[in-house]
């Protein structure tokens, strides 16, 4: 059973997938056609920053041998790869954009419960101070 961390992780990394394909207009297509490989080898390396090696496999539909190829050949493609570095940025700043957001809207999330937890406290305590209030001291 994979666990609801990792599960949220495998979301969020296809969601970012999806949204790259789109900007780039770039099919998600399983073909070793030009500029296929180099797409998904992009976004496997501007995902490595926030998610771990078998999570990219999965969301990208690749093996992990894979992912560790791109992360070995990251630097020459950037170098010699005509287009590679373009596809890359796309990628970097959309899988940015997409976890500082998902980061941010745990925080909100993480106040309200913390709001909610404290509001329950305070109307607890409210409800004692009134018993003691009308209690003869």
């Amino acid at each position: 059973m994979i666990n609801t961390f990792r599960k949220r992780d495998l979301e969020s990394a296809k969601e970012i997938i999806k949204t790259v394909h789109l900007v780039t207009n770039i099919p998600n297509l399983p073909t070793r056609q030009h500029p296929h490989p180099q797409l998904r080898g992009a976004i496997a390396i501007a995902l490595r920053r926030y998610f771990d090696t078998v999570t990219i496999a999965k969301a990208l539909g690749r093996d992990r041998s894979t992912i560790q190829y791109y992360i070995k050949n990251h630097d020459a493609n950037l170098n010699h790869w005509e287009n590679y570095d373009e596809l890359y940025k796309v990628a970097l700043k959309q899988t940015e954009f997409t976890v500082n957001c998902t980061q941010s809207q745990d925080t909100i999330d993480t106040i309200d419960r913390q709001i909610k937890a404290l509001t329950k406290e305070r109307e607890m305590l409210s409800e004692v101070v009134d018993k003691l209030s009308k209690s003869p001291c």
